[in-house]
C-alpha cells in the first residue's frame, strides 16, 4: 500500500510539470482577459440562452480552452485506468496469500 502511495505522490509531481495544464492555465487567462466573452458568458449564466452559448463556443478562446479541458479528461481517465489495474494486481496478490 505504501508503494502505490509513493507512486501516487510521484505521479502527482509530474502531472504538475505537464505542459498541458500550463497551457490550460494560459487559456483560462485568455478567456478572462476577453471582456466581451466575459460579459457573453455572465449573460449566459443569467439567461441559459442556446443562441448565446453557440455565440460563446463560437470564439477560439473557448474552442482552445475546451481542446485542452478534453485532453485532461482524457488524461484522467488513463489514470483512472492505470490505478484500477494496479489496484486489481494487489488485489488479486492479497488474496493469493
Amino acid at each position: 500500500m505504501i508503494e502505490l502511495l509513493e507512486k501516487i505522490e510521484d505521479l502527482k509531481i509530474e502531472l504538475d510539470k505537464l505542459d498541458l495544464f500550463k497551457e490550460l492555465d494560459i487559456a483560462k487567462e485568455k478567456i478572462n482577459s476577453n471582456e466581451k466573452l466575459i460579459s457573453k458568458i455572465k449573460e449566459y449564466n443569467n439567461t441559459y440562452d442556446k443562441n448565446l452559448r453557440m455565440n460563446i463556443y463560437s470564439y477560439d478562446e473557448i474552442k482552445n480552452y475546451k481542446r485542452l479541458e478534453n485532453e485532461v479528461n482524457l488524461l484522467i481517465i488513463s489514470i483512472n485506468n492505470q490505478l484500477k489495474r494496479l489496484q486489481d494486481k494487489g488485489s488479486c496478490s492479497h488474496e493469493n496469500s
